[in-house]
């Protein structure tokens, strides 16, 4: 990350498990997780193109991006 200068804390990771989530918390980065609730992750989507969306939003400050509004 430093080599690329990446700041860890705007970054998102996207899995479909929780362990996937604790890994992006773990690294200093947020999560989407595919699929449903229960979640640690800041968004929950239900496939990759609405994590996308997801992420999308939160960058534009046009979405919430938090768990309680699966996308979909």
């Amino acid at each position: 990350a430093a080599e690329l200068e990446l700041c860890l804390a705007e970054c998102w990771m996207v899995g479909d498990k929780e362990a996937d989530v604790a890994a992006a918390h773990a690294a200093g980065c947020r999560a989407v997780r595919i699929g449903s609730p229960p979640t640690g992750a800041e968004a929950v989507a239900s496939d990759l193109a609405a994590a996308a969306g997801r992420i999308l939003e939160a960058a534009e400050g046009t979405g919430s991006g938090t768990a309680g509004h699966p996308g979909g």
